[in-house]
């Protein structure tokens, strides 16, 4: 919102084939990214796409036959395959690549969400990230059972055209086993291409586009969801910079409500014999306050 207040989700749409396209112009020329991730795709004003840090970039030779490997990886980009390996001392391939794009462009349609955020459905504390990538734990997998949902404040995945689910699905289910049928590059040109034709416009917010097989406008449903924050602001609002003002938050709890806690501040005193820094109710503490005079040498 602070530095593409004029982007819509047509941008996004024309974002992603401009990366795909790059991508594609990558692997045509026999190099492997290896490390693509948010923070080396630079994306201008009109959703032009430049890769940046392409000193990581796995080049091969074919002079020598010699290949120098990438040497670093993002954990929440790595391919299941790789998870827990020595990501840094094996030969990268496209499918690698392929994977990592999946995410982008997941990030990019999804408001942020990563494709592996859910809510755990199992007792415990849910595992991380790249856990959840290495078990192929795709909260929104329609071929198998897996312990997440999509968080409840997540963009519907019905905002994305059925194409694309489509690609997300064939990238993190059926290649989670099988990373050679993960959607190329070019194949998520084509799709994105064909959701960019699909777009229909907002009668309320010319700002708002979305698929034309939604039967409402999914981002002014999202606006007061968000309590007025609207994901892509008007023109008008942008102009007066309210796009970017504080929400305000709205009372939940009684102005008179006073827990029997409140007045109650907690201190810590060390314990020698314990296990370190450990609370106490401020009716401990004059003891505490009698020990501040002790100087020691």
């Amino acid at each position: 919102l602070q530095h593409r207040p004029q982007f819509t989700y047509q941008h996004l749409l024309r974002t992603g084939q401009n990366l795909a396209r790059a991508v594609t112009a990558v692997h045509a020329s026999n190099y492997i990214v290896g490390d693509l991730n948010y923070t080396n795709v630079f994306v201008s004003n009109d959703a032009q796409v430049t890769l940046i840090d392409t000193d990581s970039f796995q080049v091969f030779d074919p002079d020598s036959g010699e290949i120098y490997r990438c040497p670093v990886f993002t954990p929440d980009f790595t391919p299941p395959e790789l998870q827990g390996d020595a990501s840094t001392l094996i030969d990268r391939t496209p499918e690698h690549d392929l994977f990592s794009l999946g995410v982008l462009m997941f990030l990019l349609l999804m408001g942020g969400g990563h494709p592996f955020s859910g809510s755990f459905q199992e007792e415990g504390d849910p595992p991380p990230i790249t856990d959840r990538i290495r078990d192929g734990h795709y909260p929104y997998s329609v071929r198998r059972e897996v312990p997440y949902k999509p968080a409840t404040v997540s963009l519907p995945f019905d905002i994305v055209s059925p194409g694309l689910r489509d690609l997300f699905s064939q990238c993190f289910e059926d290649g989670h086993d099988n990373p050679e049928t993960r959607p190329t590059a070019k194949a998520w040109q084509e799709a994105l291409v064909e959701a960019e034709k699909d777009l229909v416009d907002c009668a309320a917010n010319e700002q708002h586009k979305y698929d034309s097989h939604m039967g409402a406008c999914p981002w002014c449903e999202r606006t007061v969801l968000l309590g007025g924050r609207d994901p892509f602001p008007s023109q008008e609002a942008v102009d007066t910079g309210q796009h970017i003002r504080p929400m305000e938050v709205r009372q939940t709890l009684p102005t008179d409500w006073n827990p029997e806690w409140a007045g109650q501040q907690q201190v810590r005193e060390y314990r020698p014999a314990g296990r370190g820094l450990t609370p106490r109710a401020e009716e401990h503490t004059s003891e505490l306050k009698s020990r501040r005079n002790i100087v020691y040498d």
